[in-house]
């Protein structure tokens, strides 16, 4: 096992010591229940040489009932040791879960960029079941394997040395095969995970665009698409499944060659009158028990190739670093006063060569509004990405009343920031859950002033249950500007000293986007409002508008002063307003 592999498989173990006593109990059990199995021999021999060939009926009898005795209590250890097992087993899994689902929810937006969403479903899901099993059954079995194996040898060196030395070289043949084939398989295991996570991703993603799909006629190519990848992991896994099927059959193989050296050894050995007929059964029991776990191993070694391939995997997440880093130092930031400032800032995405925005620098007050308009690509976006540290400045900085916003917690940071992004997401759930999403604790008359500021009280109103109306998963039950509206009066909601429209009027009408604007014009007094828009109708009347070219600034004015000195803003203005007079 590779150095990698076991420190992944050993970190996951480390998962149970918070449940160290059920653990402890779990192993004690088993330890009894091991026992139990060691002993059973040992009493068929004295019943077998005292009670049966010493033609004494009383110790038949007492060996059967010690027999049933240990057999019942084997039974109770045995069921008690597999509850616990179960119950840590799944401890840990919920913990672990819980873990990804916290390191997820902590990476920063440039490790989401890069991230599949049926790779991280499949780490959080099938890897940590991968790692449960083992920690239910292959901790426990192999365990099992060292108590059985260790104490049937010292047994049956115990009963006659010289018959043991015969079946040692078949149970080294046997341990030496399945350490072939745990080193063969464990790749293989990684392999099919990574095939079942990119058949996820393609499911995922077919369920998500399904009205796509339909649309554009898709079904019958994405059809062969999936079925190509599922063909694959059925093929990959169908040799992972050869791989072991060949070693079962030779492991069964050589444990009856091993029962046919004990028989022949014992049999000339009774005849010289150096073993008697109980040592050879209770020989037989323990090459029975000690062949036994060694037959095991192939499941052991499968379940250990698979658990510490899913760890590698849960542990790449667990171990990524994010870009976004809060500082041990870093203090809260108390409502903004005096305003937003970006120095001389510089962004990169991650891998990337050409900066996404180079020399960015300006100054607001805490309480105007800005437009932030330009080309596609120009950075607008990019921008208000950076106020609340979704990404960190590559060079230069970003600073709220004369701090860097570095310098202060995530969460004080972001509590003061109302973002409505381009692409709007809702939760399955309430129209009320949604809109108090930011602030569960809001009262009925909070919600509704929101959604009434963001002209959506009119159709929630018309809703079958109203505020109680529950929408379809990511709001697919709304259309375009009505979801628009829900995710604004949510950033109201939570009374934002900054507040971010990305393009947030790009998918409503124009009557609708009347209404948005006459609220953001009501609402923008005392806060800061950041609006991007690609229709410039909608921030003709915003205190300064900021052009943004190729990543820098490129004036930044009232829209009177740049219609006339900056031909950039007035190419994009008559480019959209004349069409629209027009029409």
């Amino acid at each position: 096992m590779s150095s990698p592999t076991r420190g992944a498989l050993r970190r996951s173990l480390a998962f149970m010591s918070k449940h160290w006593l059920q653990t402890a109990l779990s192993f004690v059990f088993l330890i009894l229940s091991a026992a139990g199995n060691l002993a059973v021999p040992r009493i068929t021999q004295e019943v077998v040489d005292s009670g049966i060939l010493g033609s004494r009926a009383g110790v038949i009898l007492a060996g059967t009932l010690v027999i049933v005795g240990v057999t019942a209590l084997r039974s109770l250890f045995t069921f008690l040791q597999g509850v616990l097992a179960a119950r840590v087993s799944q401890h840990v899994a919920f913990d672990m879960r819980n873990a990804l689902y916290d390191k997820i929810q902590h990476l920063s937006f440039s490790y989401h960029d890069q991230a599949q969403t049926g790779q991280l479903l499949t780490r959080a899901t099938s890897d940590v079941d991968q790692v449960r099993n083992f920690i239910s059954m292959g901790v426990i079995q192999i365990v099992t394997t060292f108590l059985l194996l260790g104490g049937s040898l010292y047994l049956l060196f115990g009963t006659n040395w010289r018959l043991a030395l015969h079946v040692i070289p078949v149970m080294a043949v046997v341990g030496v095969v399945f350490f072939f084939i745990s080193r063969v398989g464990r790749p293989m295991f990684r392999v099919v995970m990574e095939k079942v996570a990119s058949l996820n991703h393609q499911l995922e993603e077919n369920i998500v665009g399904v009205r796509m799909v339909k649309a554009y006629r898709g079904a019958v190519a994405e059809r062969q698409r999936f079925e190509n990848s599922n063909e694959d992991l059925m093929q990959y896994s169908r040799r992972v499944a050869r791989l072991f099927a060949f070693a079962m059959p030779l492991v069964f193989a050589m444990s009856n060659f091993g029962t046919l050296v004990v028989t022949w050894g014992g049999g000339v050995q009774i005849l010289a009158e150096r073993l008697t007929v109980g040592e050879l059964v209770a020989f037989q029991g323990y090459l029975f028990l000690a062949m036994f776990p060694i037959t095991t191993l192939g499941w052991v070694m499968m379940s250990i190739s698979q658990a510490s391939a899913s760890a590698e995997r849960i542990f790449e997440i667990l171990d990524a670093r994010s870009d976004v880093v809060e500082k041990p130092t870093a203090s809260t930031l108390a409502p903004m006063q005096e305003g937003l400032v970006f120095e001389d800032v510089e962004f990169r995405y991650v891998g990337s060569g050409a900066p996404i925005l180079s020399g960015v620098s300006f100054r607001t007050s805490a309480e105007e509004t800005i437009a932030i308009v330009g080309e596609t690509g120009s950075g607008k976006s990019t921008i208000v990405n950076l106020i609340p540290r979704f990404y960190d400045v590559t060079s230069g900085r970003i600073t709220i009343d004369g701090i860097d916003v570095r310098d202060v917690t995530l969460q004080s940071l972001r509590r003061q920031i109302g973002i409505v992004l381009e692409e709007t997401t809702l939760f399955g759930g309430t129209v009320r859950e949604n809109i108090a999403y930011g602030r569960p604790d809001a009262s009925d008359a909070e919600v509704r002033r929101a959604a009434e500021a963001a002209s959506a009280a009119d159709f929630v109103a018309d809703l079958p249950d109203g505020y109680d109306s529950t929408i379809g998963e990511r709001g697919v039950t709304l259309s375009g500007g009505q979801k628009q509206r829900l995710a604004i009066a949510r950033a109201l909601l939570i009374e934002p000293r900054i507040l971010v429209l990305d393009d947030s009027t790009s998918s409503v009408d124009f009557e609708t986007e009347a209404k948005i604007r006459a609220a953001i014009e009501r609402l923008r007094i005392g806060r800061l409002s950041l609006v991007i828009a690609s229709r410039l109708s909608t921030v003709q009347n915003a205190d300064r508008i900021l052009v943004m070219e190729g990543g820098r600034v490129a004036a930044m004015g009232d829209h009177s002063s740049l219609l006339h000195e900056n031909a950039l803003y007035a190419e994009i203005y008559y480019s959209q307003l004349q069409p629209e007079a027009v029409a």
